[in-house]
């Protein structure tokens, strides 16, 4: 019969740890391992500006945003005038 973690924990361990199916081989994990995280590209003035411009052209919030590599948040921010109210779109 095959261990138990903890009291209330279901899940059945062989005597090395590894997680054990019902025919009493090793499990492969449910979920692929995460891949590692990268923070967002930072904006600068310039960017703000071809970021103005194209929101005056009538570009889509989405498509600038991964065209910048950023999240739709940041084009949001700019198009309402939280951030960058300062800087004039390109010309």
């Amino acid at each position: 019969m095959p261990a138990f973690r903890e009291v209330g924990n279901w899940e059945p361990v062989s005597n090395s740890g590894q997680n054990i199916g019902l025919k009493g081989k090793p499990m492969a994990s449910m979920h692929p391992p995460e891949p590692p995280r990268r923070p967002s590209r930072r904006l600068t003035e310039a960017d703000a500006a071809v970021i103005k411009k194209m929101l005056s052209e009538g570009h889509l919030q989405s498509r600038i945003a991964a065209e910048f590599d950023v999240n739709g948040g940041r084009i949001a921010e700019i198009n309402t005038g939280q951030k960058f109210a300062h800087v004039a779109p390109a010309s």
